[in-house]
């Protein structure tokens, strides 16, 4: 059997760069969204191009961050450009809870000496709190799937497959892990026989 790559739902090269998986056209296509600039972001939230609470709230936390090199070194300044793109990502979907919170974890590391804004290397260190966050994620989708893989394996547990496939599809696609396009077909019902 050959290897499947498996397409994320974000994928940040640098801190001025992001790729987003444009969710929209899955599971017949997968193409990705280059954002260099929050507005970028802001657009591909509203259009549903991302979804799934943490990977909104993911590409806000990266989104927070690009086109910074042009913002001055001075701390006030930065702290008001972080808030005024940090407000304007929040009304992009002012529902989405993971979105605001991801924002709100970003501002509060800003705000906080470990980010150290009157110090060169502050870019760097916003985007590693980013890194953070989407390492933690990706982390809890993997116990996600390590979880229901050993309840698929128990077939006495009498779970309803469909139900439980929309569990752990949504485990992969909709947060820093990978979307699994079999997951997507299997969900669909092809290989249920629905």
């Amino acid at each position: 059997m050959a290897a499947v790559e498996i397409p994320r739902s974000l994928v940040s090269t640098s801190r001025a760069r992001l790729k987003i998986l444009d969710q929209r056209g899955l599971p017949e296509r997968v193409a990705y969204l280059e954002c260099s600039a929050p507005s970028e972001v802001i657009s591909a939230i509203k259009n549903l191009a991302v979804r799934g609470a943490p990977a909104i709230g993911l590409a806000a936390a990266y989104g927070l961050l690009l086109g910074l090199d042009d913002c001055a070194d001075e701390p006030a300044r930065i702290q008001d450009e972080l808030v005024r793109r940090g407000q304007a990502l929040i009304a992009a979907r002012p529902t989405a809870v993971n979105l605001s919170w991801a924002v709100e974890q970003m501002l509060d590391f800003a705000a906080t000496e470990a980010a150290a804004l009157a110090d060169a290397g502050w870019r760097d260190r916003l985007y590693e709190q980013a890194t953070k966050l989407f390492e933690a994620d990706r982390a809890a989708c993997r116990a996600i799937g390590i979880a229901g893989a050993a309840l698929l394996k128990d077939q006495a547990l009498g779970f309803d497959p469909l139900q439980c496939g929309l569990a752990c599809r949504l485990g992969v696609r909709h947060g820093a892990g990978p979307y699994l396009p079999s997951a997507g077909r299997w969900f669909t019902g092809s290989s249920l026989g629905r």
